[in-house]
Parts: structure tokens; sequence; C-alpha cells
């Protein structure tokens, strides 16, 4: 339709094809050669490109002839064609002989070019410009404000070498082979930097430091400092006490630093009488204090709960711990059903689910051909792991892991994380007679096999609790209609069960599944009848560390080391049933299960079936809580640990550890002797 009205358009846009179509044409014949191009052929490909889109004229005609609605592009134009020649000139003395296929020199180029920026500061009549010195050389500051000059902040101290040491670069320096600013120049560059910072003002210069961190560590001003008080000794530095009194205040930063800021307006608005600022503020306090009332009101109405949760309150046990670290949590999430933008990202969400995706195809594999996991030698499991990772990664979540070379690179290193961790898993086989019979089992989701776990809670109330098992290992009785049962859940790293987190409900989620599983018995059993009989809840880390070891060898075996007491098993079981995850007779000298003396891991048979029936009875509190309309902003503290540390809804509660109190997590009398 656009065509039809305007008829010319046809032959502008042939043009315009014509023009820019044949140098792509040629770019890419030049980039498919037969065995690959160097570094140096790579630069003139691209300046060729250059040349024929008339890239250079473009860019210094734009230079020389800003547009008058935007005159701040002209330096703008100007820094990108100066970024776009220090770039090629970098390709071509890093790779100048390399010689790469297209795809290999995709990467290469990508990343170069990620690194660009531009620092131009736009002209304006009157601004406030925030930038790094280096990139701030602006030759019209009327005033300059140079903060953090301390003494190892600025000038910045060098960087220790990573591979070769100074007296290595000096040695090298001697035989004509530099490798970039030795330490003393790096120095001198710092020096250069401040001659920067402090002569770029017209008419004021401003220079701040600190005397203490945030920890109360005394802190030393920058030797710059003593230099200026030399150049200027007629005007002392002012030292701020860091309080501030309602009519010193003259923006609104510095009210909102002050405690119990919304007190303080009226102060402020006398002080500041007149002034047009302190009316928008005065709303502003009138807004903090209804929001103040309406987080002051803690519970909800009964018709409230029920209108948010019904009588039958669905979730999962991890929801729990949410109200069990913060009811307010619970409530935004749970109630409010606020959550956070998803992003197309390899956070660590999306690391498990591919760890578990791979762990579940494994099971299944071995499941269809009637193998269990003990028939496997470690080299075998690991070599299972490999091909279903390299099957599942260009596929798991629309390509999430391989949408560029770096996020390729984490999707592998995460295989062969996972195939060290199988290898550690099936060399304990021998000695363990437990064998996996289900991973991934789902319970009260959409196409579980298992039905929610329903709490009643009385009043017509119950908690319908639903999720997903990692992995359940059995082992049958030989005679008997009863199957002993553990659990496992996968972490990304080393976790263990606290028992003050336990006692306060923070960690439930391990056990809570042993204890509805022990709930399932006879045609209930999705395992082929009779009794489940709870023997063990552990955590294993997916994550082994790194070996340092002197050599190849040495680094090798510190790296089995390291896997097999990285990848322990830590949780509850029963001592009774110890025989059947260790059969060793040097069992104390396990590196899968913690069955040391000392290990808190092992507990009586009736203590073992004391903490599950203590985990049923933690979550009816806190079922009981959620109905209560409890909605507290209440975040627990554990030593420097808190509630609001990775809290997402923090800005919604406002809650400010400056004023505010945490709820300190401690344990009982009788369970801190228990637990001794």
């Amino acid at each position: 339709m656009l065509i039809e009205k305007e008829p010319g358009l046809t032959n502008r846009l042939e043009f315009l094809r014509q023009q820019v179509v044949p140098p792509f044409i040629h770019f890419v014949d030049a980039m498919n050669l037969p065995g690959g191009i160097s570094g140096q052929e790579l630069s003139r490909i691209i300046k060729q490109l250059w040349v024929e889109l008339n890239v250079t004229e473009a860019l210094e005609e734009w230079s020389r002839q800003p547009d008058p609605q935007h005159p701040e592009f002209a330096a703008i134009h100007q820094t990108v064609w100066e970024q776009l020649n220090d770039w090629d000139e970098s390709l071509q003395l890093a790779f100048e002989t390399d010689i790469l296929s297209t795809r290999d020199w995709l990467a290469v180029v990508d990343a170069g070019l990620a690194g660009l920026t531009i620092g131009v500061i736009p002209p304006a009549l009157d601004q406030v410009t925030v930038g790094a010195i280096d990139r701030s050389r602006n030759p019209d500051l009327q005033v300059a404000i140079v903060l953090g000059v301390n003494e190892g902040v600025f000038p910045a101290p060098p960087e220790a070498p990573v591979i070769l040491t100074e007296v290595d670069r000096q040695v090298l320096m001697q035989h004509d082979q530099p490798l970039g600013m030795n330490a003393q120049q790096r120095l001198a560059h710092e020096r250069f930097f401040g001659y920067i910072a402090f002569t770029r003002a017209r008419q004021k210069l401003v220079v701040c430091w600190s005397r203490q961190n945030q920890k109360g560590t005394a802190l030393n001003p920058s030797p710059f400092i003593g230099q200026l008080e030399q150049l200027f000794p007629t005007d002392p530095p002012e030292v701020f006490n860091g309080t501030l009194t309602p009519a010193d205040v003259q923006i609104l930063p510095e009210l909102l630093s002050l405690p119990n800021w919304v007190e303080s307006v009226e102060q402020a608005e006398t002080a500041h009488a007149g002034q047009a600022f302190w009316h928008p503020v005065s709303a502003l306090a009138k807004q903090q204090r209804r929001i103040e009332h309406a987080l002051a009101q803690d519970h909800l109405s009964p018709a409230a709960v029920t209108a948010l949760y019904g009588t039958s309150l669905p979730g999962s046990v991890s929801s729990l711990e949410d109200f069990s670290a913060c009811p307010f949590r619970f409530f935004v999430a749970r109630g409010l059903r606020a959550e956070e933008r998803e992003f197309f990202e390899t956070d660590v969400r999306e690391r498990g689910s591919l760890l578990h995706e791979i762990l579940d195809k494994f099971h299944r594999t071995l499941k269809a051909e009637q193998r269990l996991w003990r028939d496997l030698s470690p080299t075998e499991a690991a070599a299972l792991v490999h091909k279903l990772g390299e099957q599942i990664l260009p596929v798991f979540r629309n390509g999430l892991f391989v949408h560029d070379r770096q996020r390729e690179f984490l999707g592998r290193m995460l295989i062969t994380r996972l195939e060290r961790l199988m290898s550690v898993l099936v060399s304990w086989m021998p000695q363990y007679r437990f064998d996996p019979e289900a991973v991934e089992l789902s319970f009260g989701m959409t196409g579980s096999e298992l039905p929610g776990w329903k709490i009643d809670l009385g009043n017509d109330r119950t908690l319908v609790l639903r999720g997903r098992i990692d992995r359940i290992d059995l082992f049958r009785e030989p005679g008997s209609d009863q199957a002993l049962i553990a659990v496992f859940d996968y972490k990304s790293s080393t976790k263990k069960l606290e028992a003050i987190k336990l006692h306060h409900g923070l960690q439930l989620q391990l056990l809570s599944y042993l204890a509805f599983l022990r709930q399932l018995s006879g045609e209930q059993n999705p395992f082929g009848g009779g009794r489940l009989v709870p023997a063990g809840a552990f955590y294993i880390s997916l994550r082994a560390d790194n070996s340092t070891g002197s050599n190849r060898e040495a680094a090798q075996q510190e790296l089995n080391l390291n896997s097999r007491e990285a990848h322990r098993h830590h949780g509850r079981y029963s001592l009774d049933h110890l025989d059947r995850f260790d059969t060793r007779a040097d069992r104390d000298q396990s590196d899968q299960f913690n069955t040391h003396s000392r290990s808190r891991d092992g507990v009586g048979l009736k203590d073992f079936e004391q903490l599950l029936d203590d985990i049923e009875a933690q979550l009816k509190r806190i079922g009981l809580g959620v109905f209560a309309g409890d909605v507290s902003v209440s975040p627990y503290r554990k030593n420097s640990e808190t509630a609001c540390t990775h809290c997402a809804y923090r800005p919604v509660c406002r809650f400010d550890d400056w004023n505010d109190k945490y709820r300190v997590l401690k344990l009982p009398k009788k369970a801190k002797e228990e637990t001794a």
C-alpha cells in the first residue's frame, strides 16, 4: 500500500539495495575462503567493507557538520571511528598469523566489539556530569568534586602480576621485549590522572576522603591530600561528623538519610519557610505515613484471608519456608502473586534445571534398558552423562546454553561437573545397598502420578502440599513386604541441615518429602505396594572444588579426592539402618555419609521418627499462621545471614535494618543440650 501511494519509493529502494547489498556479498565471499583466514586478512576484509560502504567518509562528514538539533553527535561519531580503528589495530596485533574459520572468528569479533564503549560528555550550559577521571577531560568544568581520595584507592596501587613477576618483566624489557607498563609506569599514570582530576576546575575544587570504612576500620588519606595541603595551606580540611539536623538539610537525599525523616519534615519546613521545594516533600512524608500505617497492620482480616487463600491452601514446602523466613514475603509472593520478570539468561535456576534434566534422562535410559546404576562402572556412567548432555544441551530451553560461546562453555562445564558427580556416585554403589528407584517424582502437580499431601488444619481448612523429589532410593527387605526409603535433593553447592533452622521451619523441604512418602503404604505405594520405612534424607552437592596439585598427576589425584569429599551426602538418617547405607567394616572412614561418631547426621530410630513428626507439626503450625492472616514484616537473622539477603520483595516491604529489628533465631535450652 505504501509503494502504491509513493510511486518513486520503488526506485529509491532499488537504488539503496544496489548500494548496500554488493559490499556485503563481497564480504561474505571473502570470509568463506577454504582453510580459514588470518587476523591480518580479516582486518583487510573488514576495512574493504568499510571502504565500499563509505563508512570513513560518512563519519568524517558527520563529525565536521553535526546535526544542529543534536550537536553532541559529532563527538560520538568521532569516538566511534577512533574506537573501531583501535579495535582493528588490536585485532592485527593479537591475531596477525592465527588462521581461524569464520565460525571461530565470529566469537573473537563479538567479544572484541562487546568491550567498546563511548565516553562522551554532551555539551550543556548548566549540568552535573559523573564519570571516571580518564574519561572526563572536559576543559570547561566550573566545579570538580573528586571522591574517594584515600590511600590505596586513588592513586590505585599496581595490580599484582598474574603470571610474570615485575622482575620477569624487567628482564624481558632489558632484552627489548616490553610487556606493557611496569609498576612504576602504572603509578606514574595514576599521578597523571591526579593531575587531570585536580586541574580541570575553573572556580572550585572539592576533594573528599573517608576517615573510616563501614566496619569502623580507620582509613588513611591519599598522598595527594598532603600535596594539596602544601599547595593550599590557608584552606584547612573541613570535617563532617556524619550528623545532620533538619535545619541543615538542603536536598532530598540529606533528608532521607535522617533517622525518622518523616518526623523531621515539619522542622525542615519551618527552617526553610517559603521554599517551594518542601511542598512536594511534605506530600511525600504524608504518603510515607500512610505506608507505615498500612505496614503496621501485621494481620489480615478473616474475610481477606478467605478471599486470598480460600479454605484449601495449595503450595510447596519451600513457600512455607518463605513464611518462616518472613511472613510478609509469603504474603507478597503467594497471596498477591507478585513475581519478577523472567529473563533469557543462564541463572542458578536454569543451571540446576539443565543438570536435573540430564540426571532424569540418565535414570530413565538405564530403566528402559533394565539396568541399575550399580551395573555401570564409573567410566561408563560418566560417558553416558556426557552423551546425554550433548543431546540435551542444544535443545534445552530453546537453545539457552548455546546462544553464544560463553553460555555454551558454561553448559559444557556443567556437563563435565555432572560427569564427575555420577562417576563418584557409581563408585560408591558396591558399599551401598539401596538402589535408585525414581527421579524427579512429582506429587500434587499437574500431570503428577501422586496426589498432593493434605494436612488437616481444622475448621474445614486444609494444607495441600506439592513438590518434586529429585531422587528416591529403595532397599527391599528380603522376605518382607516393607522397603527402606531414602530421598535425595541435589544442590548447587554444599548444604547441611542445621538444628536451629529445622527448629524455626527454615529447612523443611528435604525431610518433609520423606514424611510424605511414609504416608504411602499398601495400595498407595507407587513402588510396588508394601510398607515404606523412612531411613534417611540427604543433600548432594553438584559441585566439586578445583584441584591445585603441583603437577598433572597430583592435580588429578587431588581432584578425585576433592570430588568424593565435595559430594559427601549431608542430612539425617536412622542409625538402625546404617548397615544398608554402608556395608564396610571401616565405615568411620566413609566419604559417602557422615558416619563419624561426632557427626549429628545419624540419630536413633525413635529420634528419627520423632524428627519426621516434628516436621509435620511445623508444616501444620505454618499453615495455621497463614490462615491466621499473619503478614508481619519480620525477617529472621542468624549471625550475619538474614532473610533479606536474597529477597526479591525488599523494595516492597521497605524494611530498614538501621531502624527496624530482625527476628534473631535461637534454639531453646533443651534443643541446645541435645545438639551439643
